[in-house]
């Protein structure tokens, strides 16, 4: 066993945190992929000083230089292998090109894991060129060339592929039958491989013929009435249905790439097994040669040795004693050295079996421990592809079910369930009280015995915990006010009668959101980003980054209270989707969340204005019953069981595949529930599941004091609430003169191409939508330059810049004189007075309108605020 902290390992967090491509000098084709290597150092008590943080660029060549180094110098040390360069076993549609941003990303991957396999070896971990390559720039190759164990090894090999040839193999059986294991396990592998690629072949060609039907059912639609609408989703969910398995198959590789690591293995094993007969061959000669130097000896201090011309010559001429004797010490020290030769063969034989044998019990359970995990993780694949199946021919079901019979089955199945818990509430409740309680009184004496919460916390201070992942749901963010989906009587399901909707779960479905978007948009006022705070839970996620120890959250919350806490977005995967950004359902154009906020806040429906043809609706990309997970969520597949402890808070883990991945976690990896009861998997504990049963804020708060770090997340939520309340105050300043100026800059391209025609006549086709009273002008305008003006002061205490004040507050006449147009156009910025044409109360004054425009937009040229202010801000 070694020590704590005596690996690489144990004392550097090492990252491969970036890819960067680059181009030759020589040629702009030869491009090639530098990973960044990131190694900084874990906050431990035994740490000193002098370690510090360093980043370095290494090229694959390099990894292969260093892998094939450590392989000729420590022979007997199953060396950890690299990942393919060229991808091998592939299916049709699969990336095939190496240098692709998802290849480069699964080989950024393998060779982080390759890091980590490697720093955590007592031996390999030690040497100079080891440490060198990983923290500092030059050096490392230095180290290699002046050893000169590549060109040792690189001559040894032709003799001894042709020596192996000639003699027969060791009758060493530990030897001899880890050899042939790994010669049938790759075998095995390699024909696992190439059937799964066979089958993903014929399951993309499956699913992509659905694409063609999914078209035809949209050319149908549109020669149909009363059917065209259930005829274009379903089409919409054949499109979907086809789409979804490109995406599951990359998912396969990834997995994929783990068995080819192992595969990649047999050839490391069959090394070693050859490397152990090389040493026995080498003493086999040592042997040989050490008994002809003895015979050789023996017939020369005889006088029997063979004929030659030496002992001719002897013979005719005589041989003095002196001369004898000297070439009889001769050959007695080479003996002696032939000799000394065979012992140092016989203890380089012994000391390579034993480290050999040792590394191949070590590779063997870990083998073990890997291969389960794959095997287990393919299979909850291909349980959610057909989950996900299941769920795509039920919507196409529905699309056809009529609105009467649709609702009709939906009422009644919520009455019946209804009845169902009325009837047997008392049987249900006792029932499960008992299994409760004796669930909990199990799991306490379970983790009295083997794991504690106390032993959890001894483990985070003394840092034995760096990459952790947190599973987190909606009861995360009931301390801010936001109700969570699920708690009866409080949850989100039991308080939608007001938006007059058959059945809760309706309002996040996709068909009924298509016959009716308003309940949704409705409910989104209520949950749109920037109305909440974030809370103690949301920065205790906070402070274990700040301390280098998140590797991941995964929210199923569309809040976006964990951006608002200041995690950064590549450290979040947001499951469910978010507000953050939305989407055209009918063309697909893709919108920030702030360009369709003032629509759902002024109780209007959003609709794509890409082309006049669209006008589709805007849907946030929060997702539905009936849709697919965002790509990233797939990142869980590599997060998780790479994991050391898993922390899962405020989730019922009643919504799949998301209440699947916490199990994707190994056995030995810690998990910590915080939650107002036992859920999921935390039933049938594991040998390192610790739970926290109560009131979620409570017993964070708890955690957060036994591990003395409550006062430090305390400062710090206090620190950036107050942060983001001047955010919040300078985004409502500034808030009605962002949406106005965003609408205007759209008003001006309208009104410049419609002022080319006779504008009046067109004017007068749309009255209702260019024009508006004189009343609702005149508030607009007052409200905008105020506000203008609170943005302008409070600009000023933040940055202490200049900007120009709207002083007046011009209010219109009946009459359009040129005074009122100067006093206009000295008084209001550009936005202002797209706003005034839009405005303008009656068609006798569009002129005016019209004649002020093109002289404000060539004259009046006033920013309202910076954009890059304007970024900040929002």
């Amino acid at each position: 066993m070694t020590e704590k902290n005596s690996t690489l390992f144990h004392q550097y967090d090492i990252q491969i945190s970036n890819t960067e491509r680059r181009n030759s000098s020589i040629a702009i084709q030869d491009c090639y992929i530098v990973y960044l290597i990131e190694c900084r150092p874990k906050k431990t008590e035994s740490s000193t000083k002098d370690i510090q943080s360093t980043c370095v660029f290494r090229r694959y060549s390099d990894f292969e230089t260093l892998r094939n180094y450590l392989v000729a110098k420590y022979s007997w040390v199953i060396v950890p292998v690299l990942p393919e360069k060229t991808i091998s076993h592939t299916w049709s549609k699969s990336h095939h090109d190496r240098t692709s941003v998802e290849v480069v990303e699964r080989r950024r991957v393998l060779l982080e894991r390759f890091l980590h396999h490697l720093c955590s070896h007592p031996t390999l971990s030690t040497d100079s060129a080891v440490q060198t390559f990983l923290l500092q720039n030059d050096g490392w190759k230095h180290i290699v060339d002046t050893s000169h164990v590549l060109n040792k090894s690189e001559s040894l090999i032709p003799s001894f592929k042709l020596n192996l040839m000639q003699h027969e193999r060791t009758k060493d059986k530990r030897f001899l039958d880890a050899y042939q294991y790994a010669i049938d396990l790759y075998s095995i592998l390699y024909n696992v491989l190439r059937a799964r690629a066979k089958v993903a072949d014929r399951t993309f060609v499956f699913y992509q013929s659905h694409n063609q039907l999914g078209r035809l059912f949209s050319d149908w639609s549109t020669t149909e009435d009363k059917l065209g609408d259930s005829l274009q989703r379903a089409g919409h969910f054949l499109d979907s249905y086809s789409g979804q398995i490109e995406e599951y198959l990359h998912e396969e590789d990834a997995l994929m790439d783990f068995l080819k690591h192992q595969a990649s293995y047999c050839d490391v094993i069959k090394s070693i097994v050859e490397k152990h007969e090389q040493l026995l061959e080498d003493n086999t000669k040592q042997e040989t040669t050490l008994g002809i130097k003895r015979t050789q000896r023996d017939a020369y201090a005889n006088g029997k040795m063979n004929f030659s011309v030496n002992l001719l010559k002897s013979k005719l001429f005589g041989e003095n004693e002196e001369t004898r004797y000297a070439k009889i010490e001769t050959m007695d020290s080479d003996i002696n050295d032939a000799v000394l030769h065979c012992q140092n063969a016989d203890i380089r034989v012994k000391e390579f079996n034993k480290n050999a044998l040792i590394e191949l019990d070590f590779y063997k359970s870990m083998k073990e421990e890997q291969m389960r995990e794959i095997l287990r993780s393919y299979c909850l694949l291909q349980a959610r592809v057909a989950k996900a199946a299941s769920k795509s021919w039920i919507n196409i079901r529905d699309s056809f079910s009529t609105d009467t019979m649709l609702m009709s089955h939906k009422v009644s199945r919520t009455r019946f369930s209804h009845h169902n818990a009325t009837t047997n509430l008392k049987d249900l409740s006792n029932k499960f009280s008992k299994v409760q309680i004796n669930t909990k009184s199990s799991v306490r004496r379970f983790s009295a015995k083997s794991f504690s919460i106390d032993q959890l916390i001894e483990s985070l201070k003394n840092g034995k915990y760096k990459r952790i992942v947190a599973l987190v749901g909606a009861g995360i963010s009931t301390p801010s006010g936001i109700p969570d989906f699920r708690t009866p009587g409080t949850g989100l399901y039991d308080n939608l009668q007001r938006y007059n909707i058959p059945y809760p779960e309706a309002i996040f479905e996709l068909n009924y959101f298509y016959r009716n978007p308003k309940p949704f948009f409705d409910l989104a006022k209520e949950l749109y980003p920037g109305k909440y705070f974030p809370n103690l839970i949301h920065y205790f996620i906070r402070y274990l980054y700040d301390q280098n120890l998140l590797h991941r959250v995964y929210t199923q919350n569309i809040d976006g209270l964990e951006r608002i806490a200041g995690i950064p977005p590549e450290k979040i995967v947001e499951a469910h989707g978010s507000f953050m950004s939305a989407t055209c359902q009918r063309c697909r154009q893709k919108y920030e969340g702030e360009d369709i906020r003032q629509q759902i806040f002024d109780d209007q429906i959003p609709k794509c204005t890409r082309t006049s043809r669209c006008s589709g609706i805007i849907k946030p990309d929060i997702v539905f019953f009936g849709e697919d997970l965002p790509r990233r969520f797939q990142l869980y597949v590599q997060d998780l069981p790479s994991c050391d402890c898993c922390i899962v808070m405020g989730t019922s883990l009643a919504v799949y595949p998301f209440a699947d991945i916490v199990d994707s976690t190994t056995r030995s990896t810690t998990r910590l529930l915080i939650n107002r009861q036992i859920v999921g998997t935390f039933l049938a504990q594991r040998p390192y599941d610790v739970t926290l049963i109560g009131d979620l804020e409570i017993n964070v708060k708890e955690f957060l004091i036994k591990l003395d770090v409550f006062d430090k997340v305390m400062e710090l939520m206090k620190r950036e609430n107050e942060k983001f309340q001047n955010n919040k105050k300078y985004h409502n300043a500034i808030k009605s003169t962002t949406t106005v100026n965003g609408r205007l800059k759209t008003a001006e391209t309208f009104i410049e191409q419609k002022r080319k025609f006779s504008t009046i006549n067109y004017y007068r086709q749309e009255p209702q939508t260019i024009f508006q009273s004189k009343v609702l002008f005149n508030e607009a305008t007052k409200a905008i330059i105020e506000k203008y003006n609170d943005a302008l002061l409070f600009n000023r205490r933040r940055s202490k810049s200049t900007l120009p004040v709207l002083v007046s507050k011009p209010s219109l006449s009946s009459a359009s004189s040129s005074s009122s147009s100067d006093s206009l156009n000295s008084s209001l910025s550009e936005s202002e007075l797209m706003l005034y044409a839009f405005k303008r109360p009656s068609d006798a004054k569009a002129r005016s309108v019209r004649q002020i425009i093109p002289t404000s937009i060539t004259k009046v040229k006033k920013n309202p605020l910076p954009n890059a202010t304007l970024r900040i801000a929002l």
